[in-house]
């Protein structure tokens, strides 16, 4: 009986076993942070856009089709060196936009950070990788946060207060069950007040934990809305020192718009109207940089948040042009002339 053949007696077969650990571990050894990010949030079904710039308040953005779930994701190691410029900045950009900023991070100068839980930094939501990884898996765990110094669960208002009416429980019930004030679990039904866990552990005894917000981007956003809504810092007009883009800015004001001036973006003002949802980055460019990749990233965020992209070129030669329903080029001669018209006549074209 001839003997059976064993692959792994073969010598070939190890050296193609080497061959194989060394290109895994490479490209282990390659995948960066960002990479192993970007690939989480498109096995979810994001449309991910990378940008290779460091001096931006965002590395990535990245948005679900056919949604307004957008996200804009800055990374970095060590948050005590998060510069106030990125956040101020993606606060504007959460309020232009209608994006959800939030920042990966590992440690602090004196700690690590803890997986699981939400820090904020002038109301911008910072939590670890695995964290981020959790909430785009949609993992089965409680929003906990940090705020004013203090550990929260976040209450799902309204399933807090179907659950009590299911149980057949008032008020009073559930205050006395939790020692609380009637006026303070009612004040946790209206959304008023935050839950410390403590608290959460004995509301969670009682109705169980399906009241309590999961960690979702929709959980996250909600932090970002009532930790930053009203307290963004619009304009500095000392801060722009362009005599086109100090015209732009005087325009939309006469127009109603509400006007930001970014340090940390590929572009540098943007304006919204929120009840007509009109929105409007600008920038001034050199006709031969368009092809720019920090021009490109204007066009793509242009296109994906329904925006208008107002280009300013200096350039004799060139005419006032829109180069598709978000993308427009206006030359500085007519804005420096106030020509308000121009603006109303790119207002008027439908956004995507």
């Amino acid at each position: 009986m001839a003997e059976e053949y064993n692959i792994t007696r073969n010598p070939e077969y190890k050296i193609y076993i080497k061959i194989l650990r060394y290109l895994f571990l490479k490209k282990k050894k390659t995948l960066t942070v960002m990479d192993e990010i970007a690939e989480a949030l498109s096995v979810k079904g994001y449309k991910v856009i990378r940008n290779q710039s460091s001096g931006y308040c965002f590395d990535m953005f990245a948005y679900m089709p056919d949604t307004e779930d957008m996200l804009m994701i800055k990374r970095i190691e060590e948050l005590d060196k998060l510069k106030q410029g990125f956040l101020d900045d993606l606060k504007k950009m959460f309020r232009v936009f209608n994006v959800t900023p939030i920042v990966i991070g590992d440690k602090t100068k004196d700690k690590e950070l803890e997986d699981g839980i939400v820090l904020s930094k002038r109301g911008i939501p910072l939590v670890t990788e695995e964290t981020f990884y959790d909430m785009i898996r949609g993992e089965d765990i409680p929003l906990v946060f940090v705020s004013k110094g203090g550990v929260y669960v976040k209450l799902n208002s309204e399933r807090l207060r179907r659950k009590r009416e299911e149980l057949g429980l008032s008020l009073g019930d559930i205050a006395y069950k939790l020692g609380a004030s009637r006026r303070t679990v009612f004040a946790y039904e209206r959304g008023d007040v935050n839950v410390t866990l403590a608290m959460a552990m004995k509301i969670e005894k009682i109705l169980g934990d399906e009241i309590f917000e999961r960690l979702s981007v929709r959980g996250i956003r909600e932090l970002v809305i009532k930790n930053i809504s009203g307290n963004i810092e619009r304009r500095d007009k000392r801060s722009v020192r362009d005599k086109a883009l100090l015209k732009m800015l005087d325009i939309f004001d006469r127009l109603g718009f509400l006007n930001f001036i970014f340090k940390r973006t590929p572009f540098k003002l943007a304006s919204t109207k929120d009840y007509e949802r009109s929105r409007v980055m600008i920038k001034k460019v050199n006709l031969k940089d368009l092809d720019k990749e920090e021009n490109r990233l204007v066009f793509l965020l242009a296109n994906i948040t329904g925006s208008k992209a107002v280009f300013l070129v200096h350039d004799k030669k060139s005419s006032f042009e829109m180069l598709n329903e978000n993308i427009v080029l206006i030359p500085t001669e007519k804005i420096e002339k106030e020509d308000e018209d121009i603006i109303k006549e790119i207002l008027a074209k439908p956004q995507n």
